[in-house]
Parts: C-alpha cells; sequence; structure tokens
C-alpha cells in the first residue's frame, strides 16, 4: 500500500494522518508518520490486505480443486520412505475416483529407521521380500502413462524422493506437471502465520 511513495519527514510536521486524522503532537508521533499514515493506520491496512489475500487465495484454491476434477489425466500419488531423506518403501497411485492405479511395497535394502515406522507402520520385514525399485519401475511407468498431472501431498517430499531414487537407480523418467496439495489446503484453511509469513499446514481431514 505504501511502496513506492516518496516521503520526508518535513512533510510530517503539517500533515494529519490520511488515515484516521491524527496530528503528531510529539517528536515520536512525528517519526512514527511515514508517507502520511501513522503506525495504527498502517498495521489496519495491512491487516485489510492479508484479509483480502487469505479470501482470494481460498477462492483459488477452490478453483484449482474443481478444475482439477474436471479433469481425467491426473493422478494421486504417496509414497512411504526409511526415513525423512531415506530410500523408498511404498509407491501407492490412484485415480481420480480412487481406484488403485498402482501399489507395491519396495525393498529400500536399507534399514528403517524407528521415527518412520512410526508414521506408516511398515517394518523391516514386511519389505525384506519385496520388489527393489528398478524390479518395479515399469510397472509404475505404465500405470502412469497419460497421466500429465501429479498430485501429492507434499510435493517437495514426494517428487524430490522419486527423483533422487531414480537418479541413483539409472532409471528413465517422464516430464509432468506436479501439484502440490498440503500448499492448496493450506490456502484453503487460511491460517496464516505471522512468523513464516505464510499459511500453516495442515492434515487432511479423515473422510
Amino acid at each position: 500500500m505504501f511502496e513506492g511513495k516518496t516521503c520526508s519527514h518535513s512533510r510530517a510536521f503539517t500533515n494529519t494522518c490520511l488515515g484516521c486524522g491524527k496530528k503528531p503532537q510529539t517528536p515520536h508521533d512525528i517519526k512514527d508518520l511515514v508517507c502520511g499514515y501513522c503506525s495504527a493506520c498502517r498495521w489496519e491496512a495491512e491487516q485489510e490486505a492479508l484479509a483480502a489475500q487469505i479470501e482470494m487465495d481460498g477462492e483459488a484454491a477452490c478453483a484449482w480443486a474443481a478444475d482439477l476434477l474436471q479433469r481425467e489425466d491426473f493422478a494421486v500419488l504417496d509414497l512411504e520412505t526409511t526415513s525423512l531423506s531415506g530410500a523408498i518403501v511404498e509407491i501407492a497411485v490412484v485415480d481420480r475416483e480412487g481406484n488403485t492405479l498402482f501399489h507395491s511395497l519396495v525393498n529400500p535394502q536399507v534399514r528403517i529407521t524407528e521415527e518412520a515406522r512410526a508414521v506408516h507402520g511398515i517394518s523391516d520385514n514386511e519389505v525384506a521380500q519385496a520388489p527393489t525399485l528398478p524390479e518395479v519401475w515399469n510397472a509404475f511407468m505404465r500405470a502412469l502413462e497419460g497421466r500429465q498431472v501429479i498430485v501429492t501431498y507434499n510435493n517437495e517430499f514426494d517428487k524430490g524422493i522419486l527423483e533422487s531414487a531414480a537418479r541413483r537407480s539409472g532409471l528413465i523418467r517422464s516430464q509432468r506437471t506436479w501439484h502440490c496439495l498440503v500448499r492448496k489446503y493450506a490456502k484453503y484453511v487460511g491460517d496464516w502465520s505471522d512468523y513464516w509469513h505464510d499459511y500453516r499446514w495442515y492434515p487432511l481431514p479423515d473422510l
């Protein structure tokens, strides 16, 4: 609101606040009057602008979801791993109707951390006899044929893990558009964090 405007302290001696009409009474008031507005009015304007932005972002998130559901060329992907930066232990892909396009446990050939096991419940014994990522890769890619858009809950995590694993194994990857559901849902919820200067992330509700 105030960016791009020029202002000087000399104007503050004669000007009142353009928002509330308050006249500077003390040196602090004079210093506080920036570009014709006192700090209280600046804060109020910032809050109004933020509220408007939150509303627009929420509407945009709803519009994104509505547009996505009109498409038939997207799939929802979920991965489980040995750790936050570890190897893949499970891959699941579903279509718009929730039909399973692909699902497999994956032998990571390394141990699963206790922290990861507490999240997804997959044990080392369960994946010991599972195929490795290169062994399931072709079937996984076939399940994604015709799917131009991949939706994941945490795009940075899932895409990063998958592409890193594919590079390490020398697997061929196809180019697709990735959408991050956690960020869209955060905008839909609209819980702004002044500390992070972004929306707080929330898990999806159980249906």
